[in-house]
């Protein structure tokens, strides 16, 4: 990369490691051999988030330009993007069976994605700042959203009905 990381994330396997950086790029690593094998650079703007599905066949990621892109995690072939925010995207997760994917921030709104017909499936709106982290619970039935609000709420992600709420009274909360 050429400028700063901002994040990253192991393929299921641990083989490879992606990382998203300011750079506008995503770039995909060998970990045994700590070489580069590829540069994804289909972003307009500064790169966030990445993250992999839990069965290891989808890569996501997003950033200031607003669209979450998904490829084919194997052969980094664009599966397409998802195009529903207003602002930066801060933080992504995909639920543990790989059908859902999560996707927040400074527009304030949790927007939930069917991953198979690539389609909105829900928006959850309750911040008053930016979501800086998600996710998802161990059977995919809530998602959690914190915010440099100082709150984390808890939603349930078939339904929308926010199920908790959190605070953090020190200030805001980052993963």
């Amino acid at each position: 990369h050429t400028g700063a990381i901002a994040s990253i994330a192991y393929s299921v396997d641990g083989r490879k490691l992606a990382s998203a950086s300011i750079d506008q790029t995503v770039r995909i690593w060998d970990v045994s051999s700590g070489k580069l094998e590829h540069t994804l650079s289909d972003h307009d703007d500064i790169v966030l988030a990445v993250a992999y599905s839990p069965s290891g066949n989808l890569l996501a990621s997003a950033g200031y330009d607003r669209t979450v892109r998904l490829w084919d995690a194997e052969t980094l072939q664009s599966l397409g993007s998802l195009n529903e925010h207003t602002s930066t995207i801060r933080a992504l997760a995909v639920s543990p069976d790989g059908s859902k994917l999560a996707t927040a921030g400074e527009d304030r709104v949790v927007l939930l994605w069917d991953l198979q017909t690539k389609t909105k499936s829900g928006e959850f709106a309750g911040h008053v700042a930016s979501v800086t982290t998600l996710a998802f619970s161990a059977n995919g039935d809530q998602v959690a959203s914190s915010s440099s609000d100082g709150t984390t709420i808890v939603w349930n992600s078939n339904d929308g009905r926010r199920t908790a709420t959190l605070s953090a009274n020190d200030g805001s909360i980052r993963s």
